[in-house]
């Protein structure tokens, strides 16, 4: 939980001290914002990783007591990427930009990629000897059979509808905008399209 917090007040919210207005003006944006915000995105992807989500499942089975359960973890994460939406301060482009990797992330949950074809994946040993099981503390879930897919369901959910009433009170512009596309990609991954 402590982890959390400091990943929360030293990557999830900007930290203005990387990228201060008076250099960026000199070596623009795109060189200092959007590599920031990349790696934002990348800690919001790793923190929703299923192994990393797994390993808190595992921990609660073995010592609840002083365990982080798995759906107070993803609560506390929601809040920290979501905030209230509506209330206080609109998000900005970068807090935009998380909370669409965030939604992403989730959707990789409930409707997770197809395997790779056998021998496909990096490490199976290739054409001229057998594949090579991966390690068994670093191999991947299967996340349709764990509890990953109903939690993040819930958790679009909540965002869908919070996003809906953030929309319906933001005035016209892309803060509205983007309440409404968060709105509709949520519906999209509760409810697929067919070609998707």
């Amino acid at each position: 939980k402590a982890a959390l917090q400091f990943l929360v007040d030293n990557a999830i919210r900007t930290p203005e001290w990387l990228a201060p207005e008076d250099i960026l003006s000199r070596i623009g944006p795109q060189a200092g914002n959007t590599s920031l915000t990349a790696r934002q995105a990348n800690v919001v992807t790793q923190l929703l990783d299923p192994r990393r989500l797994m390993r808190l499942v595992e921990s609660e089975s073995l010592d609840e007591a002083s365990a982080y359960p798995l759906t107070e973890y993803l609560g506390d994460l929601r809040r920290a990427v979501w905030g209230t939406p509506g209330s206080g301060p609109a998000p900005d482009a970068t807090r935009r930009t998380l909370q669409r990797v965030y939604l992403e992330r989730l959707d990789a949950m409930i409707s997770p990629p197809p395997p790779p074809p056998a021998g496909a994946a990096q490490g199976q040993g290739g054409p001229a000897g057998p594949p090579t099981p991966p390690p068994p503390l670093l191999g991947a879930p299967n996340v349709p059979r764990t509890d990953l897919p109903a939690l993040a369901r819930s958790q679009v959910r909540a965002i869908r509808d919070d996003a809906r009433r953030a929309a319906a009170a933001a005035p016209a512009g892309i803060v509205k905008a983007h309440w409404q596309d968060i709105a509709d990609r949520a519906d999209d991954v509760l409810e697929p399209r067919r070609g998707r």
